[in-house]
């Protein structure tokens, strides 16, 4: 066996798999419960400090690190149930509503977006939500796709009285976010009050022919059954941030 000669002025280089003639000086074959750190040198590795049992038992279990405002905690999904713990182990009040923990899986996805965690299960094959009406056959729809303080959202609706040459109507309505208050710029709760004003809007006797349906920071805008009417109308909407918080797709069909 070769034997390598040589002095070291310190082990601050780590571990290295390759011969020990090839190695930067420094390196070594084998370091136990020590950091290499070039300012302090080599110390001793920190303990583990043991803070709290999450779980009782060994269980096949999914987890994720989640910051809801200035909190951070711990979600432990298993395959029936979410378990929540803030970071010094103190467990959290977890509510399902209806059947909601029978969509979850060994096989998901998590994102935090605004203070909101969605879990999506990869293995579950997207459908259309059937409690809403149709999203093909016409009526706007309106995104809001960003918060900001102190910003003014705006729709405004544009139709006309059915027959020929009907009389142009509209029916406008804004929501003002406020400058301090972080839960008024999250983007679902600027399209529910949104919403709550389409649906309280009496111009043009607007909320009695039209409407107005809401999946989390969307709305959907059509004629109400009633009316019998499926003929054209827009909406426009905009924000004074250039615009550039909220948009609608209007069908030009």
């Amino acid at each position: 066996m070769a034997k390598v000669d040589g002095s070291l002025k310190s082990l601050i280089q780590g571990v290295s798999q390759q011969p020990p003639r090839a190695r930067l000086p420094g390196q070594c074959t084998l370091q136990e419960n020590m950091s290499s750190n070039p300012v302090d040198g080599l110390t001793r590795r920190p303990p583990v400090d043991w803070i709290a049992d999450l779980l009782d038992e060994a269980t096949d279990v999914q987890f994720y690190d989640m910051t809801h405002g200035t909190t951070d905690y711990i979600v432990c999904v298993l395959t029936d149930d979410i378990r929540v713990f803030t970071l010094d182990g103190t467990e959290k009040t977890v509510t399902e509503v209806g059947t909601a923990f029978d969509y979850l899986g060994s096989n998901l996805e998590f994102i935090t977006l605004e203070d909101t965690t969605y879990i999506a299960n990869k293995d579950t094959t997207v459908a259309m939500e059937t409690e809403l009406p149709s999203f093909i056959d016409y009526g706007p729809i309106v995104y809001v796709r960003g918060g900001n303080y102190g910003v003014t959202y705006t729709i405004t609706v544009n139709w006309k009285d059915s027959g020929p040459g009907g009389t142009a109507r509209e029916a406008t309505v804004s929501y003002t976010t406020s400058t301090t208050d972080v839960t008024t710029i999250r983007t679902s709760y600027i399209a529910t009050q949104l919403k709550t004003a389409l649906d309280a809007s009496t111009e043009d006797s607007f909320n009695s022919l039209f409407d107005v349906f809401r999946v989390e920071d969307t709305l959907y805008i059509q004629w109400k059954t009633s009316t019998g009417r499926t003929d054209y109308f827009t909406a426009l909407a905009t924000d004074t941030f250039n615009g550039k918080n909220i948009v609608e797709c209007n069908n030009d069909i």
